[in-house]
C-alpha cells in the first residue's frame, strides 16, 4: 500500500480507550523519540484525519475527501494540485553542490568518550545496553528539494518503509525505515527485534559469507537477544501472550545487513493500539535497557535532540493499526540536511566499529547528496 496524505481535516490526541472517531476509516500518527523535545514545527505527538488521502493498492486507486469545521473548497483545491509535485519528474533536476563536507555532531573524539561513559555504565550495572545517536549535516548551496531527494533514496533502498512528511515549504522529513513497531490485525499482533549490524558485500558469495558471519558473531547476538527479551517482557506485561517465536534470521539493505526476528503475539481483547505502541516504544533497539536507565543516561549526556528521528510513524484503523520505528532518517530545513543515526553499546562493543556501523547507516543517502561518494554499492546483489 502507498499512501499519499495531504491536509488536515481533524487533529486530536486519542484516549487509550477510544482509538479514532467512529466515522474515520483511518488516523495518522506520529510520534518524536520523546515527545516533550521535538524539533520546531514537528509537534512531539500528531494524530489526524487528512483532508486528502491518494491510496495505491494492487486493486488500483483510491481517492477520499475528508472536509472538517475549517476546510474550505478552495484549499481542497490547493492540496489536490499539491499532488502532482510527488509524481516522479519526468527528467531529474540538477542536485545542489554541498558548501562544504559532513559535519558530525557529536564528533568521533566525543563520540569515543560517551561509548566508554556508557561502556563504564554497563559494567557497574546501571544499565545493560544504550543506543547513541549522531547527526551528520550538510550544508548546500541552494536548497535541496525534498521530493527529489525522497524519490532518488526510494528507488535505492531495500526492504523498508518509506515516509516522508513535509509541514512547509523548504521543509521536511524522510524515513526509509527497516524496522516495524507493531502492526495489529484483529486480535493478533506482528512486532520484530531488528538489532546487530553489519557491513554487507555488494558480491553475492560475499554478501552470503557476511550473514553467516553475522549470525555467529557472539557480541550482535547478545545485543539482539536484549531487544527480543525486552519486547516480549513489554508485550507480556500488558496481557499480550507471546508465541512461539520465529527463527533470528538476516534482514538485507543496500551495504547493511540486520539480525532481525518476527516476534507474534495475541490477546482477547487485545488492548488498544495506542496503549501497545506507548508500551512498546522506544525499544531497546532504539533507547537501551533498561529503558528508564538508559533515557536517563541519554538526557545527560546527548548532545543533539533526535526529534522524530527514532520514534514511530503509520496509522490506526478500526480493524488494525501499523507502526514503523523512524529510523534511517533525515530532516532538511533549507540549505541544510541532516542525517541520523545511532548504534546500539554493549559491554562488547569495540567503539571505532560502532562509529564505522554509523557511516554505514548513512552512506546509501550520503552517496546520492555528495558527487563522488560512493559508500554503497548501487548495484547489490539480492541472491
Amino acid at each position: 500500500m502507498v499512501t499519499a496524505a495531504l491536509g488536515e481535516a481533524c487533529r486530536f490526541s486519542p484516549s487509550a480507550e477510544g482509538e479514532i472517531p467512529a466515522h474515520a476509516r483511518r488516523v495518522w500518527r506520529v510520534q518524536a523519540f520523546d515527545a516533550k523535545t521535538s524539533w520546531p514545527g514537528y509537534p512531539g505527538s500528531l494524530s489526524y484525519i487528512p483532508e486528502i488521502e491518494l491510496e495505491h493498492t494492487p486493486a488500483g486507486w483510491t481517492l477520499r475527501v475528508t472536509l472538517g469545521s475549517r476546510n474550505t473548497i478552495d484549499g481542497l483545491g490547493q492540496h489536490l494540485a499539491r499532488l502532482g509535485q510527488m509524481a516522479p519528474c519526468k527528467a531529474a533536476e540538477p542536485w545542489p553542490i554541498p558548501d562544504k563536507g559532513v559535519v558530525h555532531q557529536p564528533q568521533e573524539s566525543r563520540w569515543l568518550e560517551l561509548v566508554a561513559q556508557a561502556q563504564q555504565a554497563i559494567e557497574e550495572g546501571s544499565i545493560q545496553k544504550v543506543v547513541l545517536a549522531r547527526q551528520s549535516t550538510l550544508s548546500f548551496q541552494r536548497a535541496p528539494n525534498l521530493w527529489a531527494l525522497f524519490r532518488r533514496w526510494s528507488d535505492e533502498a531495500l526492504n523498508c518503509y518509506r515516509f516522508v512528511f513535509e509541514p512547509a515549504p523548504g521543509k521536511g522529513f524522510i524515513s526509509l525505515s527497516p524496522e516495524r513497531l507493531m502492526q495489529r490485525s484483529g486480535d493478533q499482533l506482528l512486532t520484530e527485534a531488528l538489532a546487530g549490524t553489519a557491513p554487507r558485500p555488494d558480491q553475492a558469495q560475499q554478501s552470503r559469507d557476511a550473514s553467516r558471519e553475522l549470525l555467529g558473531d557472539e557480541k550482535n547476538r547478545h545485543e539482539h537477544k536484549l531487544v527480543i527479551d525486552d519486547i516480549r517482557h513489554k508485550l507480556e506485561s500488558i496481557g499480550i501472550r507471546v508465541n512461539q517465536r520465529c527463527e533470528t534470521s538476516v534482514l538485507q539493505q543496500r551495504g547493511i545487513q540486520h539480525l532481525h526476528q518476527l516476534i507474534q503475539g495475541h490477546a482477547n481483547p487485545m488492548p488498544a493500539d495506542s496503549r501497545i505502541s506507548h508500551t512498546l516504544h522506544p525499544t531497546a533497539a532504539i533507547g537501551g535497557l533498561p529503558a528508564n536507565a538508559a533515557r536517563e543516561f541519554l538526557s545527560q549526556r546527548e548532545e543533539i535532540n533526535r526529534g522524530w528521528f527514532a520514534g514511530y510513524c503509520g496509522y490506526l484503523a478500526p480493524g488494525g493499526a501499523e507502526f514503523a520505528v523512524t529510523i534511517r532518517s533525515a530532516q532538511l530545513s533549507g540549505n541544510e540536511l541532516r542525517l541520523f543515526a545511532g548504534a546500539g553499546i554493549v559491554a562488547q562493543s569495540e567503539p571505532l566499529s560502532e562509529w564505522a556501523e554509523l557511516d554505514q547507516k548513512i552512506a546509501l543517502p550520503l552517496s546520492l547528496c555528495v558527487s563522488g561518494e560512493e559508500h554503497v554499492s548501487r548495484h547489490t546483489s539480492l541472491s
